[in-house]
């Protein structure tokens, strides 16, 4: 796969050599600058992750110009080309010595997420963090202390499940059910 990474790459540092050439482009004043960018961070999404600082560098390229009194307007193809050419061969580099990235960020939003796959096999992704907030809002610091000392605890995951459960119905009818309609009727967990 790295070696597939690698090639991609390099095809785009050969697209680097093509910005300014283009006719239409050049009459549009565009040099082929944004497609090329556009082209080059959907691959850098694909190899390391839509969160790369590598994708940051890339949208940062902009085509500047200067006016002339002289003449006509002078555009900076070259500094594109050199800083593109930095950026791609870092990347290349880092491939060829590092390997594959160990993580990719997928898009998910940030803190646990669940998967829940029903017999349909439809998925859908529920954020851990609506249910913690919705235990937090309902349970006291002990009742809290008391439900991680059993997801901490050596027990099988059928026994955490046992004993959270005999513990919520410990706290009262009234605090379980608060959890639940918290959770269910957060807007934030159909997102």
């Amino acid at each position: 796969m790295n070696d597939k990474y690698i090639l991609l790459l390099k095809r785009q540092l050969e697209e680097v050599e093509k910005i300014g050439t283009n006719e239409s482009t050049v009459n549009e004043r565009s040099y082929g600058v944004e497609a090329w960018k556009s082209a080059t961070i959907s691959i850098l999404e694909t190899i390391f992750g839509q969160k790369s600082k590598k994708i940051e560098e890339i949208e940062k390229i902009e085509l500047k110009s200067r006016v002339s009194l002289n003449g006509p307007t002078i555009y900076y193809v070259q500094t594109v080309k050199e800083r593109a050419r930095a950026i791609l061969n870092a990347c290349i580099t880092e491939l060829e010595i590092l390997g594959n990235p160990n993580q990719i960020y997928t898009g998910e939003k940030e803190g646990l997420n669940l998967n829940i796959t029903q017999n349909q096999q439809n998925t859908q992704t529920v954020n851990l963090s609506i249910i913690i907030e919705e235990l937090r809002k309902e349970l006291n610091g002990n009742q809290l202390e008391e439900i991680q000392n059993i997801l901490d605890s050596e027990e099988t995951t059928e026994e955490k499940k046992k004993s959270i459960g005999s513990k919520l119905k410990d706290f009262g009818i009234n605090t379980l059910s608060n959890i639940i309609a918290g959770i269910i009727t957060n807007p934030s967990i159909y997102s």
